[in-house]
């Protein structure tokens, strides 16, 4: 069973997704648990940690989705947020808080069924997995999800954690690069792996993560990385 936040400030809006989350959880026989919000006051006391999909209106009353977005972001990294607006010229916006896709004004039970279909594939995704690796004379058992980087020093990897910690495993980053294929890492250097989801932005030479390190991208790697990023990128924005 998933749980979903929708906050909308019109409340036929509302209702027509009560209509087709029905119908979508009918057909496609996926669990839903919705709440339905018509205020952000009520929505900024919610638990946003329990809550794995997000659909929320980029403009809602004097607030905007958008700021909204950042304090969820605050509780919950990992959480889908979908945006439904009637403007898509916000969505670069939507880079900052990872939105996942955008809704565009009006739609239809078929486009959000669709939506909704590739937010609920992309939930099941959020389970965390794990890696064990010799770490010195230790056994470091780490979730992929939590590391921003890997590093080649010397004679072993240094392995960058979202919390700033790190890890030096015995093992090459060839072979760390093959443990991770499918969990959304990206080798942009030969001496550098690093985790798409911790991208701040990029530029043609660099990429910046969300704690500040600055990562080079190999010239004769930039064009697999820039075809790597949009594909990952890309489908937040259909």
């Amino acid at each position: 069973m998933l749980n979903m936040l929708i906050c909308d400030d019109e409340k036929e809006i509302l209702e027509q997704y009560r209509s087709y989350l029905e119908q979508f959880q009918q057909e496609n026989g996926i669990g839903i648990q919705a709440e339905f919000a018509s205020s952000v006051l009520w929505v900024d006391k919610a638990d946003y940690s329990r809550y794995q999909i997000f659909l929320l209106d980029i403009e809602i009353g004097a607030d905007s989705g958008i700021q909204l977005a950042r304090r969820i972001r605050e509780k919950n990294e990992k959480g889908i947020i979908i945006f439904s607006t009637n403007f898509l010229e916000y969505a670069l916006e939507g880079y900052e808080v990872r939105a996942f896709r955008y809704l565009k004004k009006p739609f239809d039970y078929r486009y959000f069924a669709s939506v909704l279909l590739d937010a609920t594939e992309e939930a099941k995704k959020l389970e965390p997995a794990f890696l064990t690796l010799r770490c010195g004379y230790e056994i470091e058992r780490l979730c992929l999800d939590d590391i921003l980087c890997c590093e080649t020093e010397r004679d072993h990897l240094k392995i960058t954690m979202k919390d700033g910690s790190c890890h030096f495993a015995n093992i090459g980053i060839d072979e760390m690069e093959k443990n991770v294929a499918g969990h959304d890492f990206c080798r942009c250097h030969r001496a550098y792996l690093i985790n798409c989801f911790y991208i701040q932005n990029q530029t043609k030479l660099e990429i910046r993560m969300t704690n500040g390190m600055m990562i080079p991208i190999s010239k004769y790697r930039k064009k697999e990385v820039m075809t790597q990023l949009m594909k990952y990128w890309g489908n937040r924005f259909l």
